[in-house]
């Protein structure tokens, strides 16, 4: 599985609650459309609380 290095989500809200949206570009170096498309990437917020991770979501298509 890949994951987005955390500047991916500099801008994320440090609310409890609210929305985020972003994209990134599949540039074929760092984000590949093959394995975008066969589900080895994922998001993972982390939080004090939870520091390995409390939400993790896979990135289906």
């Amino acid at each position: 599985m890949q994951a987005f290095s955390t500047t991916f989500f500099a801008n994320f809200p440090k609310t409890l609650s609210g929305e985020y949206s972003n994209s990134v570009m599949v540039d074929g170096v760092k984000i590949k459309e093959t394995e975008l498309l066969n589900g080895q990437y994922y998001f993972n917020i982390h939080n004090i609380i939870y520091p390995a991770g409390e939400i993790r979501g896979q990135i289906e298509f």
